[in-house]
């Protein structure tokens, strides 16, 4: 089993990676789009296994002060091995910055505790569509 760990956005297959938000319910992602967010974030990892796709996450930051964890996903047939753990903490050690936040599910806060993360007393956000956002119960 060969397992490659990357933190650019070379030679991905982004039909893969679109699928594996498909699959895992974070929603339909264009290939083409979601190409341009990651080599427009700051800090990218991407995690192979043989030469398959099968987890990747980035963040977005000025690199000083804030950044925001997005799209930290693991394909299904490969949840519960530490891949999520991999992605999150070589993403951490990506960015020198005062905070870092993100979205995730109610029931994922856990996972994200385990690095430090803290549940936010006051928080906004705008949505394009909140309907989407109320049914992931992301907002009320």
């Amino acid at each position: 089993m060969s397992l490659v760990i990357k933190t650019d956005c070379s030679d991905i297959d982004w039909c893969q990676a679109a699928e594996i938000y498909h699959r895992i319910r974070m929603g339909e992602r264009s290939p083409d789009l979601l190409e341009q967010a990651f080599q427009h974030s700051l800090a990218t990892c991407v995690v192979f296994q043989d030469n398959q796709l099968i987890a990747l996450g980035r963040a977005i930051s000025d690199g000083i002060y804030q950044a925001v964890l997005c799209d930290i996903a693991v394909r299904p047939d490969h949840q519960r091995q530490g891949y999520g753990k991999r992605i999150v903490s070589n993403l951490m050690e990506q960015l020198d910055v005062d905070n870092i936040i993100l979205f995730t599910s109610p029931g994922q806060m856990p996972f994200y505790q385990q690095f430090g993360f803290h549940p936010l007393k006051a928080g906004m956000g705008w949505f394009r569509h909140p309907e989407e956002r109320r049914q992931g119960k992301v907002i009320d």
